[in-house]
């Protein structure tokens, strides 16, 4: 890869993101798809900050806040604002990815360096039982949703005093992002994203689940297929709606 030895130790020593002039010498090196693991090295630079004067070289450090520019077909990721939580369970917060009607998304590792997305409820519905009871429903929905159609469920707590949960980060887009920034999907794009949605669905309804707010800002796309997210007002087929008569949806 006519890298030198200690640069690849540095990269590979877990302290950091190799820079990606190492990165791309070794997918080369690998007969790796170059372009591919540059959106990926992107996306994940995209959380990180410039290493300092005193960092191995090779290496981008991990710590600060992450930059706003995120790379084309990443999730926008802003920093986190003054009295923002810094850490939920065992998971540290780098970013906000988005703010929904419950709560707000954030990116966050885990111990291990795993990227994760963690929804926290926001203070004002804490106190609010109904509102416990809809983000009960939420984790319920995920969890019990199999065949890879939702992010993997990592972990939650519905006891707390800001009730959170922890999915698996998908690094691409939403339907809608990818729709703003490119424009209207070619025709077979759109059928094979159809079949993906479909399946999706499929695998929720066989789950006991009415999804009840599917858009565009809801589906993930991911490499393996669309994700379908925000089960935020979901119903159970077998159980009473979380909503009531006059109340509004979606």
């Amino acid at each position: 890869a006519h890298v030198s030895q200690s640069t690849l130790s540095a990269a590979a020593s877990g302290h950091g993101l190799p820079t990606w002039e190492v990165t791309a010498a070794y997918v080369r090196a690998c007969g790796g798809d170059v372009g591919e693991w540059r959106m990926r090295w992107r996306t994940q630079q995209s959380a990180l900050r410039p290493a300092g004067p005193g960092a191995p070289a090779g290496v981008v450090a991990v710590g600060a806040p992450p930059r706003e520019d995120s790379a084309p077909g990443a999730p926008a990721i802003t920093a986190l604002a003054k009295g923002e939580p810094r850490r939920v369970g065992r998971f540290r917060l780098l970013g906000r990815l988005g703010v929904g009607t419950m709560g707000v998304v954030y990116l966050g590792t885990s111990p291990a360096g795993r990227p994760v997305a963690v929804k926290v409820i926001r203070p004002e519905y804490a106190d609010d039982e109904v509102f416990r009871r809809r983000f009960a429903a939420e984790l319920g929905a995920v969890r019990s949703v199999s065949g890879g159609h939702t992010p993997a469920f990592i972990d939650a707590d519905t006891r707390g005093p800001r009730p959170w949960m922890a999915t698996a980060f998908v690094s691409g887009p939403s339907l809608a992002q990818a729709v703003e920034r490119d424009g209207p999907l070619p025709e077979a794009a759109v059928w094979a994203l159809a079949a993906g949605i479909a399946e999706a669905l499929a695998a929720i309804h066989r789950a006991g689940i009415v999804h009840r707010d599917l858009k565009p800002s809801n589906v993930l796309l991911d490499r393996d297929g669309p994700k379908v997210i925000d089960f935020g007002i979901c119903r159970a087929l077998d159980d009473s709606t979380l909503t009531h008569t006059g109340g509004w949806v979606g």
